[in-house]
């Protein structure tokens, strides 16, 4: 990571929930706002992944935690948002990277389950984690930032249509 981001960028006295920030997009983004000095709470289903870039980070002299997060499920979403607001001074960031294509497949041999799950993962998580965090940062009374990560697989379809389909959504 590019030391003088700090320098570009001041997240100082923020706190940023990333889901999906053990690995790929979501670390890039979680070393990243990490490095512009928020505290960076990353939910994860993969808690072992996560705990190693949080002690990555922490080795780099920045401040990152672990929370355990199944993104389909908006009960552990919510508490997740509380657990992440409990860390830092309230929430002031939320990004929506949690997501997977391990289920694609053609339309005409994918199950029912498994498009379902592609869209939870892929598109109900953004609402899960969005809510109670838009709840929670008008309470606290001083904005916030909710960023939603995308893929080009929702305008130039390759994937198999749930993952498309809800990368597109």
């Amino acid at each position: 990571m590019d030391a003088s981001i700090g320098e570009l960028l001041s997240l100082d006295g923020k706190t940023a929930l990333v889901t999906g920030g053990a690995t790929g997009i979501g670390e890039g983004i979680t070393r990243l706002l990490a490095a512009a000095g928020a505290t960076v709470v990353i939910g994860d289903i993969d808690t072992d992944g996560a705990a190693s870039v949080a002690e990555s980070i922490g080795r780099a002299g920045h401040q990152a935690a672990v929370i355990a997060l199944d993104v389909t499920d908006p009960e552990r979403a919510a508490a997740a948002v509380d657990e992440a607001a409990g860390l830092g001074d309230g929430l002031d960031i939320v990004v929506n990277n949690a997501g997977s294509y391990r289920d694609a497949a053609s339309i005409l041999d994918m199950p029912h389950e498994a498009w379902r799950r592609l869209l939870a993962v892929n598109l109900d998580s953004v609402f899960n984690c969005t809510q109670p965090a838009a709840r929670r940062m008008v309470r606290q009374g001083r904005g916030g930032a909710v960023v939603n990560i995308a893929s080009v697989d929702g305008l130039l379809p390759c994937l198999g249509p749930g993952y498309d389909t809800a990368k597109a959504g």
